[in-house]
């Protein structure tokens, strides 16, 4: 209301404007105001917007999850990310990356907001853990990890980067809106990356938290729709847009020469993620708290400044 009112003031001053006969120098500072406010009106209509916008693809993704004309689009993405982990499976902040692998459990640490000693014996659900660079980060934190992605290259590379801690981790190759009947409710569910790519992020989410012990956490990682009053976040999702639309129709070969032209080769495989799987669904942090709260989760934070939201919860013990 209060946008409309300030939005219906302005008007009013326009309208004012054109029917005065002003003053040569009246006239340009007038008009430097009228231009002042035709900015700031233009300001509050897309503001407007964008939270109608962020409404409206919310309720079209529940839409779109239960209509068949979804499953190809699942298809091409399952497929992108088997070649990703097939073929592009070196470059930064990945196994091959020292420097990040040394930094592993600190990092984890930090996403978690969790001391190093908690997690010696706990247990940990890696879900969609792609070639394992987390899943091999708890177990040099000495915890107990179920790791599992649905792609069968990225099981190969798991058990290959972790073959020194077969005492502490199972692999399995799982779809994530299957029922997870392989493993007791764990300490920790982590899910970095994955489930804003499966076509029903809510579904992947439901079934994720059934793993969640009681007090135990939940830590997910998933794209975050832009943000106002941040330009940047604007021009990232444009330059994603950009690349998508570049690739579209493209192989993946085809695709992996474009970004080879376009993007640092070690960041080739960062980026391939992101722009060539054809589901890449963006989430307000508000619409992500509300099903964590009508969970029974609580202490629900953000844990790392980015345009992706990083979020940690407790599940609480009376659920």
């Amino acid at each position: 209301m209060k946008g409309f009112n300030y939005l219906k003031k302005v008007l009013f001053a326009i309208r004012n404007k054109m029917f005065s006969i002003p003053t040569i120098t009246t006239l340009k500072q007038d008009t430097e105001t009228l231009h002042e406010q035709r900015i700031e009106a233009l300001e509050t209509m897309v503001r407007y917007q964008h939270y109608k916008m962020s409404d409206l693809r919310k309720r079209m993704r529940f839409l779109v999850a239960q209509s068949p004309s979804s499953f190809p689009e699942q298809t091409q993405t399952k497929s992108s990310f088997d070649y990703q982990w097939n073929q592009l499976n070196e470059g930064k902040f990945l196994v091959s990356d020292k420097a990040f692998v040394k930094n592993l459990e600190k990092l984890i640490c930090q996403y978690t907001t969790l001391e190093k000693d908690w997690f010696k014996g706990k247990t940990v659900l890696d879900a969609g853990c792609g070639q394992g660079r987390f899943t091999l980060g708890f177990c040099r934190l000495d915890a107990n990890v179920a790791a599992f992605d649905q792609s069968s290259s990225a099981i190969r590379f798991v058990k290959e980067n972790c073959k020194e801690y077969t005492n502490l981790i199972s692999v399995t190759e799982h779809n994530i809106f299957e029922p997870i009947d392989f493993v007791e409710p764990c300490d920790l569910v982590w899910s970095y990356g994955v489930i804003h790519h499966t076509g029903d992020t809510y579904k992947a989410f439901s079934n994720l938290i059934k793993k969640v012990k009681k007090d135990g956490y939940l830590f997910l990682m998933v794209y975050g729709e832009p943000v106002l009053d941040n330009i940047l976040t604007f021009a990232e999702q444009l330059e994603y847009s950009r690349l998508r639309h570049l690739c579209q129709n493209k192989t993946n070969e085809e695709k992996v020469e474009i970004l080879k032209q376009e993007k640092p080769p070690e960041h080739l495989h960062g980026w391939f993620d992101a722009i060539s799987p054809h589901i890449n669904d963006t989430y307000s942090f508000k619409e992500l708290e509300s099903w964590l709260l009508a969970a029974g989760f609580v202490d629900i934070k953000r844990t790392f400044e980015n345009a992706n939201h990083h979020i940690i919860a407790r599940r609480q013990h009376c659920v």
